[in-house]
């Protein structure tokens, strides 16, 4: 958990994958990891999902018990969108094979 003040785009707060806990999370071949974000006074407002290593597919979820379709990120890349509504992101190794493990860092920006 960490503070942040970026004036032009307005985010005071952020939170590193609010679930475990931990920077970088591996997440094994067919084995899933969900990371959710708890009620707080501020709004969660944007969301990053980094890859490290190898690709990792993730969905999002607005209700904490549904989720969306998959959403691929390549290894060493990010997909970072608008996330006022988000309230858990399950994420996988795109890799099914087990020969290839994926990290992954979830931070959501308030």
């Amino acid at each position: 958990m960490g503070r942040i003040q970026v004036d032009l785009a307005g985010f005071t707060y952020y939170k590193v994958n609010p679930t475990s806990g931990t920077p970088y999370n591996p997440v094994n071949a067919g084995v899933s990891k969900t990371e959710t974000f708890t009620a707080s006074t501020l709004e969660l407002r944007a969301l990053d999902v980094c890859a490290s290593g190898y690709a990792v597919k993730f969905q999002l979820s607005m209700d904490g018990t549904n989720f969306g379709d998959f959403i691929a990120v390549t290894a060493s890349q990010s997909y970072s969108c608008p996330a006022s509504k988000v309230k858990a992101v399950r994420l996988m190794n795109l890799n099914g094979d087990g020969t290839h493990n994926a990290v992954y860092q979830v931070i959501g920006w308030y």
